[in-house]
């Protein structure tokens, strides 16, 4: 599963990359769209594989009966979301269609095409990737779930960030700002980069826009104009508080005496 979203995900930058740039030919963007279209498929199979194989665990670990199954534990629902995620990706014939909004300024219109959504959405799919490395820790072995299992608790994903928050609280929230900060300065770059100017053609300001945003500092020398863009600053900012009172709360509990 997870090769398959690495793919993916290589695909839909490279397919972004391609379609700002009026050099290349139709047919790349065509052949870009359909293998990433191929690898979402691929990942929707996986993704039904991987939580036929929960219900097999679960069975063999007692936790549910023979007649148990997706339904039943209730895993559907997770499953379904996973799949609609990663079913979000650039497709064949898709770049055709476009749709034009008007930003803070009347005198300009941004366009897009429907894949740049579908690839901004797809970025949801970096859970994965945090999930399979928790899964990869020591907190979720099977000596921890079998520690957990003796104290009446479950070695769950929450459970291992709890844990690792606990040992390396900086690295975590490290790893959490260069994340968003990647994330968000992708986002600066499809959205804004229809209007020119501003320098948001350069990903490398992206980077900066995103982290002065995510630090709720906004010097003013670039700023969104689009409606998308700022729904993008809208959510950064939020994570960016976020991050900030996790950080005040890490360094009460380094510096309390025990």
């Amino acid at each position: 599963v997870q090769d398959q979203w690495l793919q993916g995900i290589i695909f839909k930058q490279c397919e972004i990359q391609y379609n700002g740039w009026e050099a290349y030919e139709d047919s790349d963007v065509f052949f870009l769209n359909l293998v990433s279209l191929l690898n979402s498929m691929l990942l929707a199979l996986s993704t039904y594989l991987r939580y036929m194989a929960v219900v097999q665990w679960m069975r063999a670990k007692k936790l549910a009966s023979s007649e148990d199954g997706l339904q039943s534990t209730m895993l559907w629902k997770p499953m379904t979301l996973e799949i609609i995620i990663g079913m979000m990706a650039p497709m064949p014939y898709l770049n055709e269609y476009s749709i034009s909004t008007q930003t803070a300024y009347e005198d300009e219109i941004a366009t897009y095409n429907f894949n740049v959504f579908l690839s901004m959405i797809s970025m949801l799919r970096f859970y994965m990737l945090v999930r399979a490395l928790l899964a990869l820790g020591m907190y979720f072995s099977g000596r921890a779930q079998r520690v957990c299992q003796m104290n009446s608790c479950v070695a769950s994903y929450w459970f291992s960030v709890k844990c690792l928050m606990k040992e390396s609280p900086f690295s975590i929230l490290n790893y959490a700002f260069l994340i968003v900060m990647f994330l968000g300065g992708y986002g600066y770059l499809i959205f804004e980069r229809p209007l020119g100017g501003m320098g948001f053609e350069n990903f490398t300001n992206c980077l900066w826009c995103s982290i002065i945003t995510m630090t709720t500092v906004g010097y003013g020398d670039m700023y969104e104009k689009t409606i998308f863009g700022r729904i993008v600053a809208v959510i950064i900012c939020i994570w960016g508080v976020t991050l900030v009172s996790i950080v005040t709360v890490a360094l009460m509990n380094i510096l309390e005496l025990e």
